[in-house]
């Protein structure tokens, strides 16, 4: 996964989007989001680096892509929730600047069988996986539109295609999210947004 990202975010950096322009990555204080970060760091972007819970990785990650050769700005928001993306979208846009690629990484991995996923479980797995993209990427999309160019990009799951034991709430949510991602390309590429 990660040497695919890195494929899509080579592309950005080669069609005309690079050093100075603005990256928001969602859940970007370890892991997936973090290597991202220090990918766009080394082109010299400037990076919101998302994160909810772990402020202290979160400004790790600011330090990896500092030392990458860009710059960054950890901001808390939980993006299953509606007023916090708003206010999220609005703080990097004022402090940062204009977004011109989001990554909508944050996520959470359900280990549990179908037998025993609650519906509180299925819920919580939908609410971050799913909800957080389609937040995220609509509040982001509507000042691209304004602009007519951006890309978004939104990590999927070979789980949303590939069976796994006790994986049943997550690989669903990574379906919705590989339907979703379709849907946006469709509907925004007019505008001059790419959604991968």
């Amino acid at each position: 996964m990660i040497g695919v990202v890195s494929d899509e975010m080579s592309n950005v950096i080669s069609n005309g989007i690079g050093k100075g322009s603005v990256v928001l990555i969602t859940g970007a204080s370890s892991g997936l989001g973090r290597a991202a970060a220090q990918r766009f760091g080394q082109g010299g972007w400037k990076i919101a680096v998302n994160y909810c819970h772990n402020r202290e990785g979160a400004e790790e990650t600011c330090r990896l892509v500092r030392q990458a050769g860009g710059q960054s700005q950890a901001i808390g928001a939980d993006v299953s929730q509606c007023v916090e993306v708003e206010r999220l979208v609005a703080q990097v846009e004022r402090e940062v600047g204009p977004i011109d690629v989001l990554v909508n990484n944050a996520g959470m991995v359900l280990r549990q069988s179908f037998l025993d996923t609650t519906v509180a479980d299925w819920d919580d797995c939908f609410a971050l996986n799913v909800r957080g993209v389609f937040l995220t990427g609509q509040a982001v999309a509507k000042a691209m539109v304004q602009r007519r160019k951006g890309v978004i990009i939104n990590i999927g799951s070979i789980w949303s295609q590939v069976a796994l034991a006790n994986r049943s709430a997550y690989a669903a949510s990574k379906g919705a999210v590989d339907a979703l991602t379709k849907a946006m390309a469709i509907e925004l590429a007019p505008f001059g947004i790419r959604v991968n």
